[in-house]
Order: structure tokens, then C-alpha cells, then sequence
């Protein structure tokens, strides 16, 4: 994988845990950056595709909502719970409340989440 855009991550932002074949990031609240913004780039780095031919995260879900549902309150605490798993890019992916994200690229095994697309849960 090389880097193919000032957009996507810097790969010491992304670990792959090589025991569950998939990639781990953590959203950066403290400097601004969003949710979406984070998982466009993580895509685009772990893809080697161009942020210019992937599909819009808007396509799958509502942004603002996801940004809003996730964020930190303004003394900068996770919320209380919740998690939230969707397709994209054929990249499944898991934002769990505190800022992780789980990637699991294509080539996993499906777990039935691609016919949910997208599937709410406050368990967490």
C-alpha cells in the first residue's frame, strides 16, 4: 500500500490487527477532524483508491447525524454508548462511541452485515 493522496491518513494513524484481519483508527475530536472525515481517508489509505473514485459516504448514510451521534460532549467525554455498522466501499466498518473505527477490508468473510448496510446498536 502506498500513500496516493494529501487526503488519506498517515499509516501510523492505522493499525492492523493481523489476528482479526482488520484495521483499527481512532478519530482525532481534539484537532477537528470528523468522523467522515476519517473514514474517507482511512479508506483511501488502505485502499489505494482515490478519494475522487469512491462512492460518497452520503450514499450510505446521513454525515451530519453520524458526526452529531459520536462526537464528545463539550467537556470532550465519549458518550454513554452505542455503535454503528455499515458498508462502504465494500469495506465493512464499526465506529464504536469512544472514536474507533474498525475496517474489515473486502476479502473477510461476510457476517450477513452486507444485506443490513447499515444497522444501529447502543450496547456498548
Amino acid at each position: 500500500m502506498s500513500r496516493n493522496s494529501d487526503d488519506e491518513l498517515p499509516f501510523d494513524r492505522i493499525d492492523f490487527d493481523d489476528r482479526a484481519g482488520c484495521y483499527h483508527v481512532e478519530c482525532d475530536w481534539r484537532s477537528g477532524e470528523s468522523l467522515t472525515d476519517t473514514i474517507v481517508a482511512s479508506i483511501v489509505a488502505i485502499s489505494d483508491k482515490k478519494r475522487d473514485n469512491l462512492a460518497t459516504l452520503d450514499a450510505v448514510l446521513n454525515t451530519d447525524s453520524l458526526d452529531e451521534i459520536f462526537v464528545p460532549d463539550d467537556a470532550g467525554t465519549p458518550r454513554k454508548g452505542g455503535r454503528l455498522s455499515f458498508v462502504f466501499e465494500e469495506h465493512e466498518i464499526t465506529i464504536h462511541r469512544h472514536g474507533t473505527i474498525v475496517i474489515y477490508p473486502p476479502e473477510r468473510e461476510w457476517s450477513g452485515l452486507r444485506e443490513l448496510r447499515s444497522r444501529p446498536s447502543f450496547d456498548d
